[in-house]
């Protein structure tokens, strides 16, 4: 089984990411082209992947919702998920009530780095379209 993560690191880190979207478009803005080709292309690619990563991260977003965090007399972190979420998904597929909560942290453990991944080649992307704009701002 893949290592799950922990509650409180899947939602800063989903949270973070979200916010490096939110900069990347602010960063193409209205404003794909501008400058070499070279430069556009790598604009659309980090458009392109910020597309990608945003139902990744809404995913995410809405594990981190229906998973509750309860700490123990010995400060240990004991989780649930809500119990629609659990009927739902039991409804759905005819799986036991206890394989959901490990299903939805193994899930987040798999898909969180490809977000990353994805909204990291995205800021190298638009950092290349910078360089290469300011070394040579006309269009081709």
């Amino acid at each position: 089984m893949k290592e799950t993560i922990k509650h409180s690191a899947l939602k800063s880190r989903t949270e973070e990411l979200i916010a490096k979207i939110q900069g990347i478009e602010t960063r193409i803005g209205e404003e794909i082209s501008g400058g070499p080709a070279a430069a556009e292309t790598n604009r659309l690619v980090a458009a392109s992947l910020c597309k990608i990563a945003a139902p990744i991260l809404e995913n995410l977003q809405q594990t981190v919702e229906f998973i509750t965090v309860e700490t123990t007399e010995t400060n240990e972190e004991r989780l649930s998920i809500d119990p629609e979420v659990i009927d739902a998904t039991v409804s759905m597929f005819g799986v036991a009530a206890e394989s959901v909560l490990p299903f939805a942290l193994e899930s987040a453990a798999i898909t969180l780095p490809i977000a990353e991944n994805l909204i990291a080649t995205a800021i190298e992307k638009l950092d290349e379209a910078d360089k290469l704009t300011e070394e040579n701002p006309k269009s081709e």
